[in-house]
């Protein structure tokens, strides 16, 4: 029937997380693999004003999460999993912790590295997006790894995000949920 079709009585998208810019790169890509039929589990507490550049930060989740929906889309059996977890805590030090975790096709897809750096699928180099998440994190004294084993790879990311008083509304700067890294 027309009426439901109505683009104002459709679903509202998902609410992640307050960080407005940081939501809409989760919803993007979460309703992708959602759409793709993925079991998709995302958690994420992270408040509108955090200390980093908001580009820096979409692109950086956005890389990972580009390399997970990737992934998920060339996989040709087994379960399709996606699981987000991204954490701001206010400190002091203020810090993001981010862990994605996606199945990929074992039998379609083999994970090479040269160097440590992980080798790009859709290029004979190195990946970009892996080696920017580790610049980003290294910018921000912190860490990236990257995992893969028995069909699944792991990116867990942090940032140091050093003090957060010259922000707007430091009052809103919480993050309080715990996350255990699953193994």
């Amino acid at each position: 029937d027309e009426m439901s079709k109505h683009r104002l009585l459709q679903t509202a998208p998902m609410q992640y997380c307050e960080h407005a810019s940081l939501n809409a790169v989760l919803v993007y890509y979460c309703d992708w693999v959602r759409h793709l039929g993925a079991d998709v589990d995302v958690k994420a507490a992270v408040p509108q004003y955090i200390n980093i550049n908001n580009a820096e930060l979409c692109s950086m989740v956005g890389n990972l999460l580009e390399n997970a929906t990737e992934a998920i889309t060339q996989q040709t059996q087994g379960e399709r999993r996606l699981k987000v977890r991204i954490r701001y805590r206010s400190g002091p030090p203020a810090a993001l912790f981010i862990t994605v975790d996606n199945t990929y096709g074992e039998a379609d897809t083999s994970i090479e590295q040269i160097d440590g750096d992980l080798v790009s699928t859709k290029h004979g180099g190195t990946g970009l997006g892996t080696a920017t998440v580790r610049e980003t994190a290294e910018r921000h004294h912190g860490t990236a790894s990257f995992e893969h084993s028995d069909g699944m790879f792991r990116a867990s990311v942090m940032l140091c995000l050093g003090h957060s008083s010259h922000l707007p509304f430091p009052s809103r700067m919480t993050g309080t949920w715990a996350v255990a890294r699953l193994g």
